[in-house]
């Protein structure tokens, strides 16, 4: 599995062979350290939108397991259609993780409570889920978590150990901040492309299509279509062999510190 810090000796190491075999040719060497430069950056883009990778730092986006188990998260609410997201998985019985950005807190504390008290996890999401996260310094990248941490807080009483990055971006800055914070980092391989496809069971049938044990799906518990996508996601779910579980079941995960 790819490395920031072993892709990063690797490339120095490279540089340095190539100065010391084409210092004398000055074509040569400006040609290889533009093409070893762009092997490096296309990685470090690679890297940092491929949640999947945990190039920057350990990010859980699905576990290794045989059992047709899989997990369900919700990110950017709790918003004002979260409460039926609630009922509906309420009458399928199954327990979801919530994502929750800070300000989105601040203005639904009710909600935040209820997704709680019903069984379901919390995770940090950011304050705001900026949408240049990934170019923040490092002093900002920490007020963004700190901040949405805090935003959770004041309502739980409870400090929620799971964060996931706004967008699934992350990079050296953010990797750093997250390592020294301890954060659990979850990502996803189902991505349910709520926020782009409209059409509940366009949504619904990408997510059943890309099944498998151990799968972690991304959803939005933000609009009405991703409400009925899930409603027909889980109807098709009763058709097969499939359950959904609770996210510490999937991966051994400790939640929340007290």
């Amino acid at each position: 599995m790819l490395r920031h810090k072993y892709i990063k000796y690797v490339y120095i190491f490279l540089l340095v062979v190539v100065l010391w075999n084409y210092h004398k040719e000055i074509y040569s060497l400006i040609g290889y350290f533009i093409g070893l430069s762009l092997v490096y950056v296309g990685i470090l883009a690679w890297g940092s939108f491929d949640v999947r990778l945990s190039y920057f730092t350990p990010i859980n986006s699905s576990a290794k397991i045989s059992e047709n188990k899989i997990a369900i998260t919700f990110d950017d609410g709790p918003s004002a259609v979260t409460a039926e997201f609630l009922n509906l998985l309420r009458k399928y019985q199954v327990k979801a993780t919530f994502f929750c950005i800070g300000t989105q807190v601040v203005k639904h504390p009710n909600i935040l409570k209820q997704i709680h008290d019903e069984g379901h996890i919390i995770g940090n999401h950011s304050m705001n889920h900026p949408n240049n996260m990934g170019f923040l310094n490092r002093e900002l990248v920490h007020d963004e978590l700190r901040f949405g941490q805090r935003a959770i807080e004041e309502v739980l009483n409870k400090k929620t150990k799971l964060y996931r990055p706004p967008f699934g971006v992350t990079n050296p800055t953010i990797g750093a901040v997250l390592n020294q914070l301890e954060y659990v980092v979850i990502g996803w391989n189902i991505r349910s492309l709520d926020t782009v496809i409209k059409d509940p069971k366009r949504i619904a049938k990408r997510m059943y299509k890309k099944l498998k044990p151990g799968g972690i799906i991304l959803m939005h518990d933000t609009s009405e279509h991703s409400l009925h996508a899930l409603e027909y996601f889980l109807q098709y779910l009763e058709k097969t062999d499939y359950t959904i579980v609770p996210l510490q079941e999937l991966i051994n995960l400790k939640i929340y510190e007290t």
